[in-house]
């Protein structure tokens, strides 16, 4: 008998596979596609075989251990784009093929539920929503056409019935669809509606779920047994075959990036998975991103563009006003209290978003003219209402003394959270429902859930929250929305910023006003004669866009550009800013071979300290490189980050991020 072998990926940043040798009794059962356990440099691990082959390897090879799963829990497209993520994100293809599943589970023997017949969706289309299912389903209809589609509807314009709709389309042709959301426990609304037409025919994957639910809803698509799929990010890698449709709805949200290795963008993966199976995709907002924009609407377009321009329901955008902050410690105006005291007397709900958790974000002391800080980042430390002193980013805590840490005088609390508004809206109307939702209040998805559901079932006079309550929610008797310190995030030191609060701004207004009644919104702020509070206020994206691009234009930054940001961490100051000078040094040698025209279109900044200089006790240094020839560039990468690494300080680590999102 001759011997077969098996090449295995770990889930490593390394770049190749390890091969290993299939002891005579596994010879007939594994497979690619499934784990096994292997003795890897002294541990039992556990990898992925790949390939399976007869080709004797020129070393001595150790035998797999056992073999985990019974049959493949990825298929072999699965396989081939962990490779293509491998090369894309310059990352191991280990890592790459480990995010495709969710983790630690095995197959069991399930019994398999017999998909329902799906009901032709109760809700007709009007005349807006129907062009945009026109000019989609001819080429879903057409099995051998690919497209990229940006659907821009206003808030309330109805993207959701246009999606149910072709779904239901691309199910009749037997194939299969994957609708792609930013939050699942705030979109309780779409999942019942997809429910109520799809049955049982639906799968959800997110993060949320308990890992063998996850594991089980991932095996029935596997199986073939479900053809729709709706999740988050990860979803992206569901084991589909022949998906005829891809949604990404709220394209323009950042959580569809990935932020730990591969660093890969849920939307750049669909686009790629779309064009290899001849799908649609849809990329649905009512705030795209600028680069998305920008390639929809541009001559040589890459993206094609559908418009919704109204609310389904008829209603009108609400009426939108800016106030003035006069005290930055006082926890909302009076115009403010005056517009939440009518709502309530008027039976009518309230969303109130401030996006600050905490109680207050300042301790501040007069003499040293400075905040207290946590001792592992570079930013404040925010007062909490349990006593507690807390870093947002790492998690450090301590009691609040009230005291300097430097000099021993008393320190001021400065700046309003949301424990301080709901403290403050519960002293003035004590008898009022009120909801406050944030990370501190939310303990896990279900909680986050259950808030929804009391929401939309009236028994919650004001929803207080954090950015997490700015999209998916659909309450008819919502009528008052308000953005305290609305501004606060055009402050921050990325190209992003006012993309991200005319994004964040539009989106929250878009919940008051969606039934009925005549929707109100105001917007506190610093500065409310800022264009981009302007801009949101009209909800008025042509605008916006048209000051942002020139901006981005001038600074060049992306859509003009790509981005590419390599970042050095290291608990040690001296070792990250050695280390992040030589890989720059080596990448500026490596750009001088290069052509005058090439190095013409190609930018590199830095190294320098990072806006956020330390986090989670590492001092971090980043290189910028700004580029139009991203191919180029990433060839340039890949070599240099290769033979780089092995000569890199151990204490350091270096992470790149391809179309980098923010630069803090």
């Amino acid at each position: 008998m001759f011997d077969l072998f098996s090449d295995i990926l770990f889930r490593l940043p390394v770049e190749t596979h390890f091969t290993y040798k299939i002891p005579e009794d596994l010879k007939n059962t594994i497979k690619p596609g499934m784990r096994v356990k292997v003795n890897f440099n002294g541990k039992e691990e556990e990898g992925m075989a790949v390939r399976i082959h007869s080709v004797v390897p020129d070393f001595k090879t150790k035998e797999i251990l056992k073999q985990i799963d019974p049959k493949p829990i990825v298929n072999e497209y699965q396989i081939r784009m962990a490779y293509w993520m491998s090369e894309r994100y310059l990352a191991g293809p280990g890592e790459c093929i480990f995010k495709m599943f969710p983790p630690g589970k095995r197959i069991t023997k399930n019994q398999p539920e017999v998909p329902s017949e799906t009901d032709l969706p109760r809700f007709h289309l009007n005349d807006e929503q129907k062009a945009v299912y026109d000019s989609v389903i001819e080429k879903i209809q057409n099995k051998h056409s690919t497209e990229c589609r940006l659907v821009h509807g206003i808030t309330g314009s109805g993207k959701t019935e246009v999606y149910i709709h072709l779904i239901h389309e691309v199910l009749k042709m037997n194939r299969q669809a994957l609708l792609l959301v930013p939050e699942i426990s705030l979109t309780i609304q779409l999942i019942q509606r997809l429910q109520e037409v799809f049955k049982n025919n639906l799968a959800l994957m997110h993060s949320g779920m308990k890992g063998a639910d996850r594991f089980r809803s991932y095996h029935s698509v596997l199986s073939g047994e479900k053809k729709i799929v709706v999740g988050t990010r990860s979803a992206v890698f569901a084991p589909l075959t022949d998906p005829g449709i891809i949604v990404i709805d709220e394209e323009h949200d950042s959580s569809f990036r990935e932020h730990s290795s591969p660093r890969y963008d849920a939307r750049t993966v669909a686009r790629k998975i779309a064009a290899d199976h001849h799908s649609i995709l849809l990329l649905g907002s009512a705030t795209p991103r600028i680069e998305t924009y920008f390639n929809a609407v541009k001559e040589k377009n890459t993206i094609f563009y559908s418009r919704l321009k109204t609310r389904a329901t008829g209603a009108d955008l609400p009426e939108v006003e800016i106030i003035k902050i006069e005290d930055f410690n006082s926890p909302i105006s009076g115009d403010a209290l005056q517009k939440i005291n009518q709502n309530i007397k008027n039976k009518e709900q309230s969303i109130i978003l401030l996006n600050r958790r905490g109680y207050s974000p300042f301790q501040y002391c007069r003499k040293c003219e400075s905040s207290l800080s946590c001792p592992s980042c570079s930013v404040g430390l925010n007062y909490h209402k349990n006593g507690k002193l807390i870093c947002h980013y790492c998690g450090y805590t301590r009691p609040n003394t009230g005291v300097c840490d430097k000099c021993g005088s008393k320190t001021e609390m400065a700046g309003s959270g949301t424990q301080k508004v709901e403290d403050y809206l519960l002293s003035l109307y004590p008898e009022i429902r009120l909801e406050r939702l944030d990370t501190d209040a939310a303990l896990d998805s279900s909680s986050v859930g259950e808030c929804i559901e009391r929401l939309l079932g009236g028994e919650i006079d004001l929803l207080l929250g954090t950015q997490m309550i700015a999209k998916g929610l659909d309450a008819p008797n919502v009528t008052l929305v308000g953005v305290l310190q609305a501004d606060y995030g055009l402050n921050l030191p990325d190209f992003r910023a006012q993309e991200r609060t005319f994004s964040l701004l539009t989106q929250v207004a878009g919940r008051s006003g969606r039934g009925e009644k005549k929707g109100k919104v105001f917007f506190e702020a610093l500065n409310p004669e800022n264009s981009v509070l302007i801009h949101a206020a009209n909800q008025d994206y042509s605008a916006f866009y048209n000051e942002e691009i020139r901006y981005r234009y001038d600074a060049w930054y992306p859509p003009f550009c790509k981005i590419v940001r390599i970042l050095f961490r290291s608990e040690d100051e001296e070792s990250a800013k050695l280390e992040s000078e030589k890989f720059s040094n080596q990448i500026n040698e490596r750009m001088v071979r290069q052509s005058e025209n090439e190095k013409v279109h190609t930018m590199i900044l830095g190294p320098a300290p990072a806006p956020i200089a330390r986090m989670h006790n590492k001092f971090r240094f980043h290189v910028l490189i700004k580029t139009v020839r991203p191919e180029t560039l990433h060839g340039l990468l890949k070599e240099t980050v290769s033979e780089f690494k092995k000569s890199m300080g151990k204490t350091v680590y270096m992470e790149i991020e391809f179309d980098a999102m923010d630069l803090l």
